[in-house]
């Protein structure tokens, strides 16, 4: 697929260097005793995908008045996972972290009631690779600073019908699927629920930067296939993103 031979050799090198945190990281803790955590969590954030709303942004003047246009992807949310292994103040973090967005428009209504529907989905999805330093660790909680190596890929669906068989028709095969690669920052806190208790609420705060563009003029060629050919040969944007999350930790400290 085009724009992705070009990030294959570094997607290597990210998936061996996450074997090497891994690896370094488990013969440093040594036979240190280990605590464990695993949670699951809320992820909220806010990434502008610039391109892709310039995209947007033109199908809806192209298409004129209209009862509601599409909306801007800026806000993708979903869910995440994480498990970690402390010794020490030694940490290794694994995650999954899934961002989605969607929007749909409302064109004018026959005279019969129906109308017709353009929908876009926006997924951004990414396994995640860190290390990290506990900073403060108390029987009612704890702070740790972290980095982490993500790699997954950027996806855009979408359909367009009547507004009653809208749900019917399958979402097309991604018309974007390009491989992302980027870097984590994060802050993450825990809080014991209560005590003498596994439970623990967490936060975590972050910023992703992201290392590789992805192209979206095929949603532009998919959209706005009467006037994308006056339009940018690449349409490009980095996935950079800042964003939170919030769930339910079980630690074993």
């Amino acid at each position: 697929m085009k724009g992705q031979n070009h990030i294959q050799p570094r997607f290597r090198w990210c998936r061996l260097l996450a074997m090497a945190v891994l690896f370094f990281g488990g013969t440093a803790m040594g036979q240190t005793p280990m605590r464990v955590y695993a949670g699951i969590a809320f992820n909220g954030g806010y990434m502008p995908v610039d391109s892709l709303n310039w995209i947007i942004d033109q199908y809806n003047m192209r298409q004129g008045d209209v009862v509601k246009p599409l909306g801007n992807i800026n806000a993708p949310m979903g869910v995440s996972g994480q498990l970690g292994i402390v010794a020490n103040r030694l940490v290794i973090d694994l995650g999954s972290t899934t961002r989605m967005a969607g929007t749909r428009s409302r064109e004018n209504e026959f005279a019969d009631g129906t109308y017709f529907v353009r929908q876009l989905r926006f997924r951004a999805n990414t396994f995640d690779v860190g290390a990290g330093g506990m900073m403060i660790e108390k029987p009612n909680g704890n702070l740790i600073m972290g980095a982490s190596l993500d790699f997954g890929a950027v996806r855009v669906f979408t359909r367009y019908a009547r507004n009653d068989q809208v749900n019917s028709i399958p979402l097309t095969s991604p018309v974007v699927n390009e491989l992302t690669l980027g870097t984590t920052v994060y802050l993450q806190g825990m809080i014991n629920i209560g005590l003498n208790n596994p439970l623990y609420l967490y936060i975590r705060p972050y910023f992703q930067y992201a290392w590789n563009r992805n192209d979206f003029q095929p949603v532009n060629r998919n959209i706005n296939f009467q006037t994308y050919l006056d339009d940018p040969q690449f349409i490009l944007s980095f996935p950079h993103n800042v964003g939170f999350k919030i769930g339910i930790a079980f630690y074993s400290g």
